[in-house]
């Protein structure tokens, strides 16, 4: 008796160990579970990294700044309604300033509307009428100026460095082909038939009246065409006698050719009543005994 009672607590205690050490081989160390709580945080911490940004765009006016200087300016927002005729006197009355003009570039087409090149004979002359002529307003429209991107045929032929351009080749359409079974040739009687069907054209004897061309500038303009003035008349003389007239803009001169200028009203209304009033007073302009009178009349669309 005494033997079995001494060996009931050993039986009970390893008992009891068996589900400590269960306990222990289900349950990780404690290193263990600190060292994949750090790498958690360490994923948990890392920084972002942030998605490249998309490289800004320039705007007009900036990829402007970035051209190099040249001999040949662009000039944008022109008033696409005037002819090319009157859009290249009037741009040369106002840059020839600056220096000379070379030649003017000007196209009517729907791509090249509104715009034009003016080829000056340096570049000093082109970088001053770039920065002078920048923003100006040019018949109520905002200016923008900038230098060409390539250098103009007229200084390339001037220095030797013209190369012409090769002619663009017309794409000829490919002829459709006939489906086999098909006839490429038109039959006798098919051509026959539609030949008598149709009605011959009657020729008219009738003379035909010649057609007759308009030269006068009598279609009213805001802008009046001033003509044989003296060498020696200034813009000044001629704000004089026109700013009188409600709806006056400016004078504009022609230094590359005396005796003429230009000038602008608000519209054709009150530009009409100056021309009428300027032409029945015989008004004259000069300084001295070279005095003479004014000529006005509406300038061409």
């Amino acid at each position: 008796k005494v033997s079995q009672g001494m060996e009931e607590p050993q039986a009970t205690a390893s008992a009891e160990e068996a589900p400590v050490q269960q306990q222990q081989q289900q349950t990780p160390p404690a290193e263990d579970t600190a060292q994949h709580a750090t790498v958690q945080a360490q994923e948990t911490d890392a920084p972002v990294v942030a998605a490249e940004e998309a490289p800004k765009k320039l705007t007009q006016e900036e990829k402007d700044k970035d051209l190099p200087p040249n001999n040949t300016i662009y000039v944008g927002g022109l008033d696409e309604k005037l002819k090319l005729d009157d859009l290249k006197r009037e741009l040369r009355s106002m840059f020839s300033q600056f220096g000379n003009i070379v030649d003017i570039l000007a196209l009517s087409t729907v791509k090249m509307r509104g715009q034009a090149f003016l080829v000056f004979e340096n570049q000093v002359s082109a970088t001053e009428a770039l920065q002078k002529m920048q923003g100006s307003v040019f018949h109520n429209k905002k200016l923008r100026i900038a230098y060409a991107r390539t250098k103009s045929d007229a200084i390339a032929k001037a220095d030797g460095t013209f190369v012409p351009r090769p002619k663009k080749e017309k794409k000829v359409p490919e002829k459709r082909k006939a489906p086999e079974g098909e006839s490429k040739e038109p039959s006798t009687s098919t051509s026959t038939t539609s030949t008598k069907q149709r009605p011959a054209k009657r020729q008219d004897s009738r003379p035909k009246a010649p057609r007759q061309v308009t030269t006068s500038n009598n279609v009213p303009n805001h802008i009046l065409f001033v003509e044989n003035l003296p060498p020696n008349c200034t813009d000044m003389m001629l704000t004089a006698v026109f700013q009188q007239f409600p709806g006056f803009k400016e004078v504009r001169m022609v230094p590359s050719k005396e005796g003429i200028a230009f000038v602008e009203f608000d519209n054709d209304i009150v530009a009409g009543v100056a021309l009428t009033t300027v032409n029945n007073y015989n008004s004259t302009v000069g300084t001295g005994g070279d005095q003479r009178q004014m000529k006005v009349s509406f300038a061409k669309r």
